[in-house]
């Protein structure tokens, strides 16, 4: 008899619980919280089960809502695994259910530079060196992927005699070390006389290092990244240089070639136009100037 008593008294308790926990969850008010991280460029595009939101840090709305999908404002997805669970919150009028969502990480694409670990977007100066690591990997395999395939003037070093705007009247040396491709290492030394200069009173000097491509034993296109005292500009300048190569005869000794080059000139203690209103003219004493290069030589393969 005490058994079934206490059977039934345990039965009556449990009812009673389950009609108060329906009782509560009825009275409980639930909300879905969209929080944005520091890392993510905003406003952030949230598609859901009820529509599109567009959310710049934290949105709350009413009821569960369910994320299909979130994207940055540069189009960039994000990774959304869920809500991180709820979290109950009561007072003495009401009880609350609460679901937040945090969006703080990009979602890995190959060949994008996001980061999966941490959302953040890249500033300028990671990009910059993330552009030059690239470039850097791209000139490798260039120069390696024709290295096997054998030339007859290749590898050499070569002389040459020219006539530059950047360089002023110079001579400088080439070295060619690979076949069809390869790496390029080149320096010279100039003076300016036929071009009348800014910086024309000083030596003017330049170093580079880059590919060429030999097309066949006549014919070479190289191009490089050189830093130089110009005679255009004072303080140094950074070029790209390309050039084209035309050798004749049966030793392919001689030659001729023209070349053309890009660059930014004052690098020293320069500053670029757009700093100006916000820093002043303490940045340097000149600002950082746009520099073209034309140039005609000729040249003589010494050794090969």
């Amino acid at each position: 008899m005490k058994k079934i008593f206490l059977l039934f008294a345990i039965s009556i308790l449990v009812c009673n619980m389950a009609i108060a926990q329906d009782a509560r969850d009825r009275d409980t008010e639930e909300y879905t919280v969209f929080e944005v991280a520091s890392g993510i460029s905003s406003p952030v595009k949230v598609e859901t089960d009820k529509g599109t939101y567009s959310v710049n840090s934290t949105l709350r709305l009413n009821g569960y809502v369910k994320v299909y999908s979130v994207y940055d404002s540069r189009g960039r997805k994000i990774m959304c695994d869920g809500h991180k669970g709820f979290e109950r919150k009561s007072t003495a009028t009401a009880n609350y259910k609460i679901y937040t969502y945090r969006f703080e990480t990009l979602e890995y694409v190959p060949g994008s530079n996001s980061d999966s670990n941490s959302g953040n977007y890249n500033n300028s100066s990671s990009s910059g060196a993330e552009f030059g690591r690239n470039m850097a990997k791209s000139v490798g395999r260039m120069a390696e992927g024709g290295m096997h395939i054998n030339r007859d003037c290749y590898p050499n070093v070569e002389a040459r005699v020219a006539i530059s705007r950047a360089y002023g009247e110079y001579f400088d040396l080439r070295c060619h070390l690979g076949g069809a491709t390869g790496y390029l290492l080149y320096g010279g030394i100039g003076k300016d006389w036929l071009f009348n200069g800014d910086n024309k009173e000083k030596l003017a000097w330049h170093v580079g290092i880059g590919t060429y491509f030999a097309i066949d034993d006549n014919n070479t296109v190289a191009w490089g990244l050189s830093i130089s005292e110009t005679p255009v500009v004072e303080n140094y300048a950074m070029m790209c240089d390309i050039n084209y190569d035309y050798f004749w005869g049966k030793n392919k000794t001689f030659g001729v070639f023209g070349g053309l080059g890009l660059g930014a000139g004052h690098l020293k203690d320069g500053y670029f136009g757009f700093q100006e209103e916000e820093f002043g003219h303490e940045l340097g004493n000149e600002k950082i100037v746009f520099v073209w290069d034309i140039q005609v030589g000729i040249a003589v393969r010494l050794f090969r």
